[in-house]
């Protein structure tokens, strides 16, 4: 309710509101697709069937590990997402539509990747084969992963650790494993 929030040093307030909020792509726990085709549920409003768009779609399905699937599908990308309209839709997975959610937030080329809790309703092989896909897809962007699962903390170049509302570490997994009794036990109590 009060204070400033600083990009670079400088108060958002200032930006152009598109622009700042064009700098962010988001991905979270509850990620809702639509009864629209593939390409549509990546790149939304934005989807105008050209060939420059059709190949951007692809790219992002193919950095997040989705093209091959859906090249298997009668439509491709126009495949639609559900059978609502189209007895030819189909249905995803849970890992796969958080896959598709990744391709829509890369779609839009942000900077910065937010990721809330995105594997929270995946076992942990899918967990780990998203995680894997997020890193690379998401290379050379700033990802912030937001999650209570700490064994994804062993992917990230540094852990902020929020313990009783106050940030108690921020370092490495395996420095905070070593230097933060409370960090150590958190993850030895989830790995068992």
């Amino acid at each position: 309710s009060s204070g400033e929030i600083l990009l670079n040093n400088i108060n958002i307030k200032s930006f152009n509101y598109l622009e700042y909020r064009d700098i962010f792509g988001t991905v979270f726990q509850n990620y809702k697709s639509f009864e629209f085709s593939i390409a549509e549920n990546v790149a939304l409003n934005k989807f105008n069937n050209s060939i420059d768009c059709r190949n951007k779609v692809e790219k992002q399905l193919s950095e997040v590990g989705l093209l091959d699937k859906i090249n298997s599908l009668p439509k491709n990308i126009l495949t639609m997402l559900g059978r609502l309209f189209d007895d030819e839709g189909t249905k995803f997975s849970g890992g796969e539509l958080q896959k598709l959610a990744l391709a829509k937030a890369l779609y839009r080329e942000p900077k910065i990747i937010i990721l809330d809790e995105p594997t929270s309703a995946l076992d942990p092989f899918a967990e780990d084969d998203l995680i894997r896909t997020f890193g690379e897809a998401a290379r050379g962007k700033m990802v912030f992963y937001i999650s209570h699962r700490l064994s994804v903390a062993k992917y990230a170049d540094k852990v902020i650790f929020i313990d009783d509302n106050t940030i108690s570490g921020f370092d490495t997994h395996e420095q905070l494993i070593k230097n933060n009794p409370r960090y150590a036990e958190m993850y030895e109590a989830q790995a068992k």
